[in-house]
This record gives structure tokens, sequence and C-alpha cells, in this order.
């Protein structure tokens, strides 16, 4: 294990999909492709291949492998990121890959390179940090035995889409040298006629070398690559062999074979060309990618000046409560209000129980009205939220059942966010969730409350973000009677109010196995919900009119449509981006302000619920903990005799005294 290697994941070894060098998996040599590597684009291009770690199966547990990086960072699917994340990461993607592309010509370790570049699928591309790193590499399905054309069809479906390949990249050194010994030939044409000897004898003792020698040996006693030619480069130059013949072409070097190569080879010297001018001092490469230009430095800086505020505020807060908290005779723990006139509450934000004429506690109404500023709010699970021919629900179970995954398939991607129920068929979510897959996706639902995959049509979206400050879409899910949010629609402000946010993560849907069914075509499986705290420390204006939400409930990709939802379980925000803060590392968390969404669906022709009054969070009293004590002993009837007392012991030869029943 190469130092400052940080574990990234562990997956499922399949035996039969492993590539295969001769009888070694390609994973197992890994230090060799590092090596070629390294020498072709340098630290970042050996970091793209993340390090294996084979364990083997013992017969009773499936065979698994460890994958480190030498990256740090946060790590994430590159399906999983957003639109802007994912463009950046693809240019990273595909610019290392032609680098890693251009190792293949090496008649040693050429092989190894094109094997490496198969990959599973491409959700075996992850970006740490900002580096994309693969895992699962050195595979196919059907690993070596694989007919090509199903394995030129598995490249493509990968990594074939950021390379400029018709076929899959050689696996073998007898297909090496069937695909490039046309190009090396060719590329050789322009010098003498013994250079091109040299070239194709280099091939033919590679493949050779490859049929009868073994790994090892290959690697300690490498091949000398062709030699290229110079510009102005005639016969009898300094590295000829004067009077040396070219070399037979070899059977398996037929020329149709060898033709259908030829084209892609030649575009991909071009393109190595390209990539050489690119890399030249002055030339840019990519440009920077842009930060959200509606959310500037300039305003990022205040989202975290304020949330400072906010944080300072609530400290000041809690310090001046514990100062006056105290026990009243009624058993509670009361904090003083929080402004002159303010009466003093439980922690959760409750009023104290009252005491009776005889000095007993009064007793509690079953559920008590809170404040949604509670310094301490209270488990959400005692929050109840009242529903119209129902029984109150508590505000987990009310965010589940109108909180929903979105998955999108596309042409060539897939991807996953989060949307709300707004009325029994209409969901909510952000325009990027469900046109980051490309034109016409196809777009499905579920949660528990649906029970399986659901599809969904797009009625109307308006983004990007950073064109016209919207990020909104509305769908209709077809054949759906779904329980629904009511949407805040008040100036009144939210700041320092306690907030939920609600989504699927893609952190989380990682490790999550109905996920994982989800993907493996169960179309029951229903992944679970994550919900964070937190409370609004920011109401800021962006770009001059889009009205956001600052807030402490962590969100990450994958929380893009998701709500934000106030103790009273009402829509106040749509979670829609992240942005960290390079200087302080601090993460803020942005959600487009429910006034923002009200306008876009007043524009679309679609109705919402709305409320407008302040929350006042309905709170059930605590259930007290069992009591651990013992019951007293039962009181004994009049004349019993009293019980004897075992650690007094009986007297020797004494009978222990008879005791009477009690009367019935």
């Amino acid at each position: 294990m190469a130092q400052g290697s940080f574990y990234l994941t562990k997956t499922d070894a399949v035996e039969a999909d492993l590539l295969l060098l001769g009888t070694t998996p390609v994973i197992e040599r890994y230090e060799a492709l590092v090596s070629v590597l390294e020498k072709t684009g340098g630290g970042s291009l050996t970091a793209l291949f993340a390090e294996p770690v084979l364990s083997r199966s013992n017969g009773q547990s499936a065979a698994t492998i460890s994958w480190y990086t030498s990256v740090g960072g946060d790590v994430t699917p590159l399906l999983a990121l957003d639109e802007e994340q994912r463009s950046e990461a693809e240019r990273s993607l595909r610019s290392q890959l032609l680098k890693a592309a251009e190792a293949i010509k090496d008649p040693e370790l050429g092989p190894l390179v094109g094997a490496a570049l198969h990959l599973r699928s491409l959700e075996d591309v992850y970006v740490v940090g900002h580096q994309p790193v693969l895992i699962n590499w050195g595979m196919t399905q059907g690993g070596s035995k694989a007919p090509r054309n199903e394995r030129d069809a598995h490249f493509n479906a990968a990594l074939g889409r950021y390379l400029p390949f018709d076929e899959a990249p050689p696996v073998s050194s007898e297909e090496w040298r069937g695909r490039l010994s046309g190009v090396v030939s060719a590329l050789a044409a322009g010098g003498s006629a013994s250079a091109a000897a040299a070239a194709q004898a280099a091939v033919d003792q590679q493949a050779g070398g490859a049929s009868t020698g073994s790994a090892s040996q290959r690697q300690a006693a490498p091949v000398t690559p062709p030699p290229m030619p110079q510009n102005g480069a005639g016969g009898g130059g300094a590295g000829s062999a004067s009077g040396s013949a070219p070399a037979p072409m070899p059977a398996s070097s037929a020329a149709g074979s060898r033709w259908s190569w030829l084209a892609p080879a030649i575009l991909l010297g071009l393109m190595s060309l390209a990539l050489i001018w690119l890399l030249l001092p002055g030339t840019l490469l990519y440009p920077p990618a842009a930060q959200t230009s509606v959310i500037d430095d300039e305003a990022a800086l205040a989202a975290l000046r304020d949330t400072n505020r906010a944080l300072e505020e609530r400290r000041d807060a809690l310090r001046e409560a514990l100062r006056g908290a105290q026990c009243t005779p009624s058993g509670d723990l009361v904090l003083p209000g929080q402004a002159a006139g303010d009466p003093a509450r439980r922690p959760d934000g409750t009023l104290p129980a009252q005491l009776g004429e005889d000095g007993q506690p009064v007793p509690r109404d079953p559920i008590s009205e809170g404040a949604a500023d509670a310094l301490l709010p209270a488990d959400p699970s005692r929050v109840q939220i009242p529903q119209e021919g129902a029984d109150p629900a508590s505000l987990l179970d009310y965010i589940e059942a109108r909180t929903a995954i979105v998955v999108v398939q596309g042409a060539s991607k897939a991807g996953a966010g989060t949307g709300f129920f707004i009325g029994p068929d209409l969901l909510v979510s952000n325009h990027h969730v469900v046109t980051g897959a490309g034109p016409n996706p196809r777009i499905f639902v579920t949660n528990k409350a649906l029970g399986k995959l659901t599809p969904a049509q797009v009625i109307r979206s308006s983004g990007p973000l950073e064109s016209n400050g919207d990020d909104f879409a509305v769908l209709k899910v077809e054949g759906a009677a779904m329980p629904f949010f009511p949407v805040r629609d008040s100036a009144a402000s939210i700041r320092l109010q306690n907030v939920i946010a609600a989504g699927f993560p893609a952190s989380y849907l990682q490790t999550d196995s109905q996920w994982s069914q989800l993907q493996a075509g169960d179309a029951s499986a229903v992944p679970g919900l994550v919900v964070t705290r937190g409370f609004v420390s920011a109401e800021q204006n962006f770009g001059g009119a889009t009205q956001a939400l600052v807030h402490s409930a962590d969100i990450s990709p994958g929380n893009s449509g998701g709500p934000l939802v106030d103790a009273c379980g009402r829509v106040v925000g749509i979670n829609t981006f992240g942005r960290r803060d390079e200087a302080t590392q601090r993460f803020l968390n942005f959600s487009l302000h429910s006034r923002e969404l009200l306008s876009f669906l007043a524009e679309a022709g679609v109705s919402a619920t709305t409320a407008s009054e302040p929350c006042r969070p309905q709170i059930a009293a605590q259930t007290p903990p069992p009591s651990t004590e013992p019951e007293p002993d039962a009181p004994q009837a009049s004349g019993e005799a009293p019980a004897a007392d075992p650690s007094a012991g009986t007297p020797e030869g004494a009978q222990p005294p008879a005791t009477q029943s009690a009367p019935e």
C-alpha cells in the first residue's frame, strides 16, 4: 500500500469479469500500470486509477477488492454530481484518458493500459476533491473470454464516450499486434525502410514474447519502443540497420485487420499532437470553471457573515438561557424568554405545567403548542402535524410520505435527485435534476407511499440558475394520489427558525441496500430518506432578485430538489446547491425561497396549498421512561404475621413461622 493512501470503497471481485494478461489479472499489475502512466502524464494521471487490494474467496465468502486513492477530499460518484460539477469533472476525465491512451502505443505495456481502460460501468467513476478516480478497472462483462463485439459495446457505454475509439482498446499482446502493427508501420513510413523493419520487428518480438514469457519476465526485460521518424529524416539515418529488409507481415496482421484500425489510429495521433500543442506554455487547455454567477464571491462572503452572526446570536441566547434556567415546583426545567415579556418555556418551546390549588401539577395536555424558534427544538418524532380526515402524524412521518427520490435516465447518462409533492399528482424538483441527463430523459419517482417506480412527465421547467435565477421544475406523476405539502407564503422573516432538510444524498445511497436493489432492476425497492436538522441563518437576495435561504441543515449532491420544512410541516424552501468557502472551509447550504417557488408555479398555471400564519408547532407530551425502582411490598392484612427476615436466619432445629392467608 502506497503511503498517503485513502480508503475509497470495497467491491465484489467477479472472477469471470477480470481481464487477464496471460494468467494474471490486470488489477494485480497495478505497479506496472502506474510506472508507464507516470512516464506518460505524471502524478495526476497515476491518481486516475485507484489502487486495488484483492482478497480472494476462502470458499465461504466472496472475493472482494478494497480500493485506495492517493487523493484526499470529498468522495462523490460522477453520476451523482450536479450538471456544473459533472461537466467540470468530465473535462478533467477526458483530458487524462487521452494522456493514458498515448501509452497504448508502448509495445511492452500497451495491452496493460488498454485492458485497464475497461470498467464495469460508468458508475465506477468517482470524483475525489476535483480528481477523477476509477475503480473496477481492468474488468468487463465476461472478462477476457467476452466476444469482441460485446466488449466493444461495453467499453463504448463506459469510458468509450470520452475517447476517440470506435472499438475497445486491445487487451492482449496478440490483439495489440493485430490492431496496432499497421499503425506503427505507418508512423515509421516517413523514415527509412530499416526504421519500418525495426518497428515491425519490435511488434513481432513483443507478440512472440507475450505468448511464451511470463508477465514478470516481460517486465524485467522490456522491449525498446519502435523509433519515431524525425523531421527531414532520410534513408540510412544514424539509427538504421543498413541492409536489413522489412520483416514479413505475420498472418494475424492481415490487411483487412490492419486497415480497420488505421483511421481511428491516425485520428488518435492527430489528437495527440493537438494535446501536445494545448500543453505548450501559453496555451489554455480548458477555461477555469466559473462559479455560479448568481452567487458570486461577494454574495457568498455576505452569506458567511450572516451565518456567523446568527451562530453568535444563538450562542449568546443559549448562554443567557443557561444563566436563567431553573426547575419549577411542577418539576419542569424552564428557560427564560428570549425577549422582554416572553414567558419562560421548556427547552422544546412549550409552556411549563401549572400548579393547582392543592399545590399539585395540573395534568398536562397530551399536545402542547410550542415555538418554532425554540433554542432546543423538540424531537421531530414528537412534533404532531394535524391532517384533515386523519389522525395527526409525526413530523418525520409527514415529511417521508410527501418526499420522493427522482430517478432520471438519459441516452448517455443517468442521475438521481429529490422532489416533493405539492398536489396529489404534482411533484416539484430542481430544473437541473430533471435536465441533467440530457434531452428527452425518462423520469421516475418513488417513495414508501408510492411503493414502486412511477413514471413522471415534466410540465414546466425554469432554469438554469445562472441565466435566469430560477431552478424549478414541476412534474405530473402518472396515476398518483399522494398526500402533499403546503407551501409557506408570508413576508415575515423566518431567520433563526428551526428547519428540516429531507432528501436522498448520493453519499448515503452508496451504502443503501434498497438503492442497490433499485439499480439492479427491483422497481419496488425504495431507498431510505435522510433528514437533517438546523436553523435558517440568513435570508438573502442574489443576482438582484433571487431570494434564497441560508441554513445549517446539511445538504449534499442528491438533496437537490428536496424540501426545506419548518416545524409545522410547511415547505419554506427548495434545497438547490451548496458552496464551500475556500478560506474557512465552511460549507453554506442554500435553498431557493418558497416565494420564488410560488411565483414559478403561478407562471406555470399550477396552484398549491399555501399557509401564511406564524408557525406554532404542536408537540406531544414526552412519555416518561419506565420506572426502574422495585415495586413496594403489598400491605399485609390485619392479623398477618410479619414476614421472616431472611438475613436473620432460622435457629437450628426450629421451624419457620406459619403465615395466615389474606382474607378474600
